[in-house]
């Protein structure tokens, strides 16, 4: 295994469009936050856990995982701020390949992703 070239995440942080780049999700956030960027065709790598705050997208991506339940971590609720995932709001991910990533989604909530996942992205990687 080899290590990806990881663009800095400095060069990064000030960016509303992000295309083509390799890094960790985590470089780009200010306070485990990201609002208002969009990714395209990026290798995205954790370790991490996505926490959508609203009207953010997922299209077309791939994850490193065998289901979808792999990805996914299910919770019942969220109030108020949340310290450890990564908090996007207003995002669109496009074609992008989520590596060493989950998505938190809530309970009532889960239904609608897992069918919009499944119509919107190419099969897993693992």
């Amino acid at each position: 295994w080899v290590e990806p070239r990881m663009s800095p995440g400095d060069e990064l942080i000030g960016l509303a469009y992000i295309k083509d780049r390799t890094f960790r999700l985590a470089d780009v956030a200010v306070f485990n936050r990201i609002t208002k960027k969009t990714f395209e065709d990026c290798d995205i790598y954790g370790p991490g856990l996505i926490l959508n705050a609203g009207a953010s997208t997922i299209v077309e991506c791939t994850w490193d995982a065998k289901s979808f339940d792999e990805v996914w971590w299910e919770i019942p609720e969220v109030e108020g701020y949340k310290v450890g995932p990564i908090i996007v709001s207003n995002c669109s991910f496009r074609g992008c390949r989520f590596i060493g990533l989950g998505l938190l989604v809530l309970k009532d909530e889960l239904e609608n992703t897992r069918k919009g996942f499944i119509e919107s992205s190419p099969p897993l990687t693992s």
